[in-house]
This record gives C-alpha cells, sequence and structure tokens, in this order.
C-alpha cells in the first residue's frame, strides 16, 4: 500500500476581521499593535476627571486618557481607596468627596507606572485590536489600535466628553442672563424686542463654523502635523515652540481658534512632561499665536465673522485689511519666543504613532467649510448651516453631537445685551463722531476687550449708531484678544487645558498685549 501523504506543516489559524467580509489578519499584527501602544505610553496624559452624581447620591468617577487632543479610555477612580480601579468596575461610592485635581494626579501617576500586556484581543465591529494596559497587577485601560497595527483608534466620544469639560462656560451664561435680567427689568420692552436683536444670519455662521471645524478635528489629520513639527525643531525647545506658534498661526486662519486651543496645547502640554521645556511658556506663546492667526480672515474666531457679516466684507477685502497687523504681531511673537529664550537642554521625544485618520470626515468638513464661506458671502447662511448639519450627520456625527448648546445661548445672550447695552450708551451720548475715528477705535475696542472680551466688545461697538469704521474696530478687538485672560475664551481654554497660573500666563500676555497694542495704534495712524 502507498505511505499515507504527509500532513500540512502546522500554521496558526488565521485570525478573521478587519475591513471588508473574509479579510485574514496575520497574528503579527497583534505584536506590531502592542508595540503602537508602548511607542504610546509615555506620551499618555490624564484629561479631566469625569464626575457623576446618580439618584442615589452615589458618585462615580472617570478620568480621560488622553493621546494629543484624543481620549483613547477611561479609567475608573476608586475616591475610597484614591487609587484607579480595574478596568470594568466603575466604583459607586456615598459619602465621600471627588476632588477633581486629585482624582486626575493619581492617574497620572499611574500611567508612570503603568505597562502593557503582551496580549490583544480584536474587536470585529470596531476593525481594531484592544490592547490591555495594566497597573500593578490589574487591567485599568484598552487602547485601540487599527487592524494592522499602525494607527491608535480614538474614543470619539469621550474625547468629545472631555471638549465640553475643558470648554465649560457656566460663569459666563450665567452673567450674560444676570445682565439680561438687569436690561428687562430697566426697559420692559426689551423682552419683546429680543428676537429682533439676535443676528441669526451670523450666528448661523458661527454654528457651521465651528461644527466644520470639529469635524476637520476629529478627522485626526492635525495628529499627522505634530511629529514633523518635533521632528523639524531638531530638539531646540526655541525653535519648537516658535514652530508650534507658526502652526498654530496659519490653522486658526482656516479653523475657528478655540478648536486650534483644542488640537495644539494638548501636544505642548505633553511635550513639556517629557521634557524641560517650559511649559507656562509654551502654552501662552501658543494661546497667542491662535488670536493671532484668527485675525486674518472673516472666519478665523466669532468677532471677525460678526464684523464680516455686520459690513458686508468680501473675504479678500478683509484678508487685506488685516494683513499688515497680522504681520506685525507674528513678528512680535517671533520676538518674544526668542527674547525670553534661555539656555534649554536639547528635547528629545520618542517616535509618536499615528492617530487613525478619517477621510470622509475630513474631505467633508473641508469642502463645508468652503461651502459656509460662500453661501454666507451670497446672504445664504441658513442654507449652509443645514447642509452642514445633513452631511455630517451622515459622515461624522460626532461633530454635531459635539456642538457647545451654552456656548449657542451665550452668543445669542452677547448679541441681546450688548446691542441693548450699546443703545443705552449711544443715548447718552457717550459716543461720538470723534470716538469713531480711527485711532480711538481701535484703543477703544482692545481695552473693552481687556474689561468684556472681544466678542461682547464687538457686538457693542457694531450695534452703535453711527457704526465705527471696520478695520479699527477688527484691529482693536483683536489685538485685545490678548493681554488679559479673559479677553478671548481661546485664553480660557488654554489656561484650563494645561493648568497653568494665571500670573504664569499673563507674564507673558500682558507685555505682548502691550506691544502690539503700540504697534497697531502706530499702523492705524499711518495707513489710510
Amino acid at each position: 500500500m502507498p505511505a499515507p501523504p504527509a500532513p500540512p506543516p502546522l500554521r496558526p489559524p488565521p485570525i478573521r476581521g478587519g475591513p471588508g467580509k473574509g479579510f485574514r489578519l496575520d497574528p503579527s499584527m497583534a505584536v506590531k499593535a502592542i508595540e503602537a501602544v508602548k511607542a504610546a505610553l509615555p506620551l499618555l496624559t490624564a484629561g479631566p476627571p469625569i464626575v457623576r452624581t446618580g439618584p442615589a447620591g452615589d458618585v462615580h468617577a472617570d478620568v480621560p486618557v488622553m493621546y494629543m487632543d484624543f481620549a483613547v479610555d477611561r479609567v475608573h477612580y476608586d475616591p475610597y481607596a484614591k487609587a484607579p480601579s480595574p478596568k470594568g468596575r466603575p466604583v459607586r461610592a456615598w459619602g465621600v468627596n471627588v476632588d477633581p485635581e486629585e482624582a486626575r494626579n493619581v492617574v497620572e501617576a499611574a500611567l508612570r507606572e503603568a505597562w502593557v500586556v503582551e496580549a490583544a484581543e480584536f474587536r470585529d465591529p470596531e476593525d481594531a485590536w484592544a490592547v490591555p494596559v495594566a497597573w500593578k497587577n490589574i487591567i485599568i485601560l484598552h487602547i485601540k489600535v487599527s487592524y494592522d497595527g499602525s494607527e491608535l483608534v480614538p474614543d470619539y466620544g469621550l474625547t468629545e466628553e472631555v471638549i465640553a469639560t475643558y470648554a465649560k462656560k457656566e460663569w459666563f451664561l450665567s452673567a450674560l442672563i444676570i445682565l439680561y435680567v438687569i436690561l428687562a427689568s430697566a426697559d420692559h420692552s426689551l423682552i419683546a424686542r429680543t428676537p429682533s436683536l439676535i443676528d441669526v444670519d451670523s450666528l448661523a455662521v458661527i454654528i457651521a463654523l465651528l461644527t466644520v471645524s470639529r469635524g476637520i478635528e476629529l478627522s485626526g489629520a492635525f495628529s499627522r502635523v505634530a511629529p514633523k513639527v518635533i521632528s523639524a525643531s531638531g530638539g531646540s525647545p526655541t525653535r519648537l515652540v516658535t514652530l508650534v506658534a507658526l502652526v498654530v498661526a496659519l490653522s486658526s486662519a482656516v479653523i475657528m481658534n478655540d478648536t486650534a486651543m483644542f488640537i495644539f496645547v494638548p501636544l505642548v502640554v505633553t511635550i513639556s512632561r517629557l521634557t524641560r521645556m517650559d511649559r507656562a511658556k509654551a502654552v501662552v506663546m501658543t494661546a497667542i499665536a491662535a488670536n493671532v492667526g484668527s485675525a486674518l480672515t472673516p472666519i478665523g474666531n466669532p468677532q471677525n465673522i460678526i464684523i464680516w457679516r455686520r459690513y458686508g466684507l468680501a473675504p479678500h477685502e478683509f484678508v487685506a485689511g488685516m494683513a499688515p497687523y497680522v504681520a506685525a504681531w507674528l513678528a512680535l511673537l517671533i520676538g518674544l519666543v526668542l527674547l525670553t529664550h534661555k539656555e534649554e537642554s536639547r528635547i528629545t521625544v520618542p517616535p509618536m504613532p499615528r492617530v487613525k485618520v478619517r477621510g470622509a470626515l475630513l474631505v467633508s468638513s473641508v469642502a463645508l467649510l468652503i461651502l459656509d464661506v460662500a453661501l454666507a458671502q451670497a446672504g445664504q447662511p441658513l442654507i449652509g448651516l443645514a447642509v452642514t448639519f445633513a452631511t455630517l450627520a451622515l459622515v461624522g456625527r460626532e461633530a454635531i453631537l459635539s456642538l457647545d448648546v451654552p456656548l449657542i445661548l451665550i452668543f445669542a445672550l452677547i448679541f441681546v445685551d450688548f446691542h441693548e447695552v450699546s443703545h443705552i450708551i449711544t443715548k447718552a451720548g457717550v459716543l461720538n463722531a470723534s470716538s469713531l475715528n480711527p485711532v480711538p477705535t481701535a484703543l477703544a475696542a482692545a481695552l473693552l476687550s481687556q474689561v468684556m472680551s472681544n466678542v461682547p466688545a464687538t457686538v457693542m461697538l457694531t450695534s452703535s449708531s453711527p457704526a465705527p469704521p471696520w478695520l479699527p474696530l477688527a484691529v482693536g478687538v483683536n489685538a485685545g484678544g490678548t493681554g488679559v485672560v479673559i479677553g478671548s475664551l481661546a485664553n480660557l481654554i488654554a489656561v484650563r487645558i494645561a493648568g497653568i497660573r494665571l500670573r504664569d500666563f499673563h507674564r507673558y500676555s500682558i507685555p505682548f498685549f502691550i506691544a502690539s497694542l503700540t504697534a497697531s495704534i502706530l499702523i492705524v495712524w499711518a495707513l489710510p
């Protein structure tokens, strides 16, 4: 009888999953996923704790784990033990108060002691590996990695919770409501006039561009910029801060400046933790750069959108008018970086794993950005808002779900409150023809922004009769975005994300404000 055929050589069975039916995963991809998480581990940071109180009075706390500007998972916090709780065991606590700063510090310390488990599971619905990370003898989080082991997959829902936590503005909303009640008490007709005082078209443009900017952020495109900036710095902290400032300024001219803060400040904080780079200085320069860059275009920030709409300007007309001032401010910013330079050791940042880029969301968001600007210029911003929502509902609903409803209420109340304040001031004769000259307009706009923030200052001055010239007004409110921290929302977001002290922020921001305002007044005076 002939000998039976030799059995085939033993091979590990394929792991099925990944994009497309029947796609075969090689087990070596799991090894790549584990290595990607090992490379990301030194760059992980603890985000702002999310504390919830249940109907029975129980307290539950999670601490998001951040990789650059994305959350990758959450760590359950045990307020009894003041330590991380095992994954899958959220702690419900009674009779204890959770100190958010303490919880964040505990998880931050645990991340420094954490290690990556040499194993991974595959989650077919998400087409991603889940790699466990342990602290001491317990698993505290899972980090998802793309099926081929090359890219980290963020937790987009948790990322939006983090953004909402950083951008809390309840105090501002409360102040606007109180002001509205006071104004309505003084003039009962305000209640009936309220809808007519809201600039619906400008509000629609602001909402559309905020949503589109969030879509660009959530696409992950900017995560590819960070490693290139770090590489281009050549290990020099001063060059790195300068490059980050220039990239932030350029980005803020296209996306809203507060969105730029959510993208770049976490990167700066992470790098400063890994190196001896001055965190406060780097964060302040980043915030200033966002305010400066956003001043260039009519879509860079809310005050520019309001001015653009109020004066019926063409986009190129706005850019041409603001270009000399933005160039001067950028030169001053780079000068401040170099002037405050001190001998620092060269920085070394480990290789940074890539974050998954959502191509469809990126392309759609960029196309919507162009469409929104075109429709706003054509006087149809509400159509642009409707198209934006309909499109993103299909390709990136997280951008819509992240829409900050309190922020919309804040803008609506700003229009009402400060239009009424402007009416009262004009009626009292405080504003007159001489105060509307270019130099007084720029100076008043900048100083008012230091007191009430630049968006309320813009609404108040554009609501005056007669309205001031647009260019000195735009120069003043954008210059006023620097200086004290309340000058712009971007400053407040940067301080909250980085956790730096106000005096450290003002040590750099106020000198820049004085220098930039002086330069701006000279240019306003010199140019026709």
